[in-house]
């Protein structure tokens, strides 16, 4: 049996930090600033890695570091990233054989543009990590003590076949939806409100709930979501908030100089996961999920800064 498996997304990450991006500031962009390069020019890119990416990858190699017994449920092409983002699982101890591999499919790919200042801008191709399918699922046979779903590219029907099945096996649940699945905001309450944990940032609270907590004073508030036994709202620089049980507190944001901020949801997700699966009280989950993220905020890619067990245990 495993202690925890993860649902979710596998692509290959490439990332590329330059100084020589620029930074100009357009209403023509959502994000009211957009990061450039010359049309047409090439320019140098003073740093580069290629890792293993995705909500499925990162949550699953971050229990694995915290010495938990991991699997993994995602889907890769049967191509060259898969081979590499396989190969990369493997070597961090996570269990594969639930890994999907298809033939005729690609594997999903991001390219990360880093600025100079940790700024980044993000190009996906999705490719086979969103097809993922009921079939592909083993649901007769996995056995696991928790089970951690993160985006499946809007897929909620799976999604709720998720819940549904680990409520019947009695196995905890913990969910951090993504932008496709908030998409389907009213199903997607009635799917995650009766889970054990759900992580989420500010515009996802807010895309969920229809309650404005980009504005502080309706996150500063001690209104709780109703529903789920622990709910998290992460705030970036602000911190977070954590409800359990209808009680609410905060904890202060990150000083550390972030070097690119990619994975770093993941990392504190899943860092207080682990924590909880280990037994640890919320105030000890909110700690370990801070330094996972802290460190991962150090560092280019989203894996290279997720800790291990023992560095956690031995700062608590």
């Amino acid at each position: 049996m495993y202690d925890v498996v993860c649902v979710g997304s596998a692509v290959l990450d490439v990332l590329m930090k330059s100084k020589s991006f620029k930074l100009v500031p357009s209403r023509e962009f959502a994000g009211g600033i957009a990061i450039c390069e010359t049309y047409e020019g090439k320019m140098e890119a003073d740093e580069i890695e290629i890792t293993s990416g995705g909500g499925g990858t990162n949550n699953a190699v971050s229990f694995a570091r915290k010495g938990l017994s991991t699997g993994i449920v995602a889907e890769l092409g049967a191509d060259i990233a898969g081979k590499m983002v396989t190969a990369e699982l493997l070597r961090e101890g996570v269990d594969i054989q639930h890994l999907v591999t298809e033939e005729g499919e690609e594997t999903g790919v991001s390219v990360i543009l880093v600025s100079a200042a940790g700024g980044r801008s993000i190009v996906t191709y999705r490719g086979a990590s969103r097809m993922l399918t009921h079939a592909d699922f083993p649901w007769k046979t996995l056995e696991t003590r928790w089970l951690h779903i993160s985006s499946l590219g809007g897929r909620l029907t799976l999604w709720e076949e998720l819940v549904r099945w680990a409520d019947k096996k009695d196995i905890h649940v913990s969910v951090n939806p993504g932008e496709q699945e908030l998409r389907k905001r009213k199903r997607l309450w009635e799917c995650v409100r009766g889970v054990d944990v759900l992580l989420l940032n500010r515009e996802e609270a807010t895309q969920l709930t229809g309650q404005n907590y980009l504005d502080m004073k309706v996150y500063r508030s001690n209104a709780c979501l109703a529903g789920p036994k622990v709910s998290v709202i992460t705030a970036g620089k602000y911190g977070g908030k954590v409800c359990v049980d209808g009680a609410c507190s905060f904890y202060e944001g990150s000083k550390v100089k972030k070097v690119c901020g990619v994975g770093a949801g993941d990392a504190f997700g899943s860092g207080f996961v682990a924590a909880l699966i280990l037994g640890k009280p919320t105030d000890v989950a909110t700690a370990w999920g801070r330094k996972n993220a802290d460190s991962v905020l150090k560092n280019l890619s989203a894996k290279k800064g997720l800790l291990h067990r023992a560095s956690l245990e031995s700062s608590s």
